[in-house]
């Protein structure tokens, strides 16, 4: 990791890349792509679902996704209340 970071020139410092930064940011772009855990399993190599899931951060899209879920629930049972109550 530490070579590529140093062939790609890239805008971090050298000592924060490892393996496990790489495993990491690369299980959580497939993870943010929906990629099954499954899949993302046999790519990094992980043992487990709970390996993958340790490395599982909810994105922004997802927040908003669950944000907007929650005030629809709220918004419907709202209009069912007031419509019995009617």
């Amino acid at each position: 990791m530490k070579k590529i970071g140093r062939e790609t020139q890239i805008d971090i410092p050298i000592e924060l890349l490892s393996n496990h930064s790489g495993c990491k940011t690369t299980t959580q772009i497939l993870q943010d792509q929906e990629v099954s855990e499954q899949a993302i399993i046999q790519l990094t190599g992980h043992k487990s679902v709970q390996s993958v899931w340790a490395y599982k951060k909810v994105n922004e899209n997802q927040q908003l996704n669950t944000l907007n879920t929650l005030i629809n629930i709220t918004d419907n049972k709202s209009s069912t209340f007031i419509q019995e109550n009617s």
